[in-house]
């Protein structure tokens, strides 16, 4: 693989605490040995989709007049001004084809929750641009460069529109999708019509491009049941320029590959850096790690923050590892292929 390159020259983002912000719940951990796994490293690279790629890709549903066209690009405006670049990527999915969100703008949000609270726009999308979150697992969405006054921003909020966001079963059943969050086991729905994304991350924008790399972590939003889907966002996030990676396989006792298993990485403290399924063919790789020591859990059985349980291909729900992972800046710590 390539070194880790973005297409722009990008500087690092000041580093945050726990990006995701959640809470794992899981099935007891099964005794594991003190020796910890030796990872690989490898030269990471998650490029951006390109222009080109998004204004073919990511058209709107609702009809051609109000497709996307080109993401925007603008130039800083005055001196004083800084360009932002803004990489979105996920990871696949258990049980669901398509999750379509209809991004109406991003914001920089400053001062959050305070009577100071500011909100500066980061990027507009004429027409709306429908994205399909899985569909950025191996390249990250470009979601547009564009410029912000300089200073230190608390979050970044994506504006959708509930009424052309959706969500497509493996079943073929198309759900809309309600925005809230999720705590304590329960669904909040947002205000009526609101589809608004608050990611809490802390990040400047100083003297040259600001860059962040977003994993919008779809097994842990959404929870599918009924005539609807419930989504409010789990999200990590890491200096675009600088990003790692944790990635590995895993087969049974047969060397068949274990679909549908969950890889959670967590940090010295216990908090959740992130999290992603292994695929159909048993990889896994959890995006948007800042260089540092990890450790990471394969859990066969696991219930994600949106309260769906998700159990391996191969119904077993014991654990593997913990291992402990040192990720330098934009390599991938691969754990190479073991079995369950």
């Amino acid at each position: 693989m390539k070194p880790f390159t973005w297409l722009v020259l990008l500087s690092a983002l000041a580093a945050s605490g726990c990006a995701g912000g959640s809470t794992v719940h899981t099935t007891p951990s099964s005794p594991v040995g003190a020796q910890a796994k030796k990872a690989r490293l490898i030269p990471f690279s998650l490029p951006l989709v390109n222009d080109n790629s998004i204004e073919s890709s990511l058209r709107s549903a609702r009809s051609a007049q109000n497709s996307v066209g080109s993401i925007p690009t603008v130039g800083p405006t005055t001196a004083a001004e800084i360009p932002i670049s803004i990489g979105l990527v996920d990871a696949p999915l258990f049980n669901l084809s398509q999750v379509n969100l209809a991004i109406e703008r991003i914001n920089a949000v400053s001062n959050i929750g305070t009577a100071q609270q500011t909100e500066t726009l980061v990027q507009a999308y004429p027409g709306e641009a429908v994205i399909d979150l899985l569909d950025y697992q191996q390249t990250a969405a470009n979601l547009g460069i564009t410029a912000i006054p300089p200073g230190q921003y608390d979050a970044l909020e994506i504006v959708c529109d509930p009424a052309n966001s959706t969500i497509v079963t493996n079943s073929g059943q198309t759900l809309p999708i309600t925005f809230g969050k999720f705590a304590n086991g329960s669904f909040t729905p947002s205000r009526s019509g609101h589809g608004s994304l608050v990611l809490h991350y802390t990040f400047s924008a100083a003297t040259t491009i600001a860059n962040l790399l977003v994993d919008l972590n779809v097994e842990n939003s959404v929870n599918v049941g009924g005539s609807a889907a419930e989504f409010g966002a789990s999200f990590f996030a890491a200096d675009g320029t600088n990003a790692g990676a944790i990635g590995g396989t895993l087969v049974d006792s047969s060397g068949n590959p274990v679909a549908n298993a969950t890889a959670v990485v967590t940090d010295g403290n216990g908090n959740v850096m992130g999290l992603a399924p292994t695929d159909q063919s048993g990889n896994f790789i959890v995006h948007a790690l800042n260089a540092g020591s990890y450790t990471i859990t394969v859990y066969e059985k696991y219930t994600t923050a949106a309260g769906m349980t998700v159990t391996a291909s191969d119904g077993q729900t014991g654990s593997l590892g913990p291992w402990q992972v040192t990720v330098p800046a934009g390599f991938e710590a691969y754990l190479g292929t073991f079995p369950d």
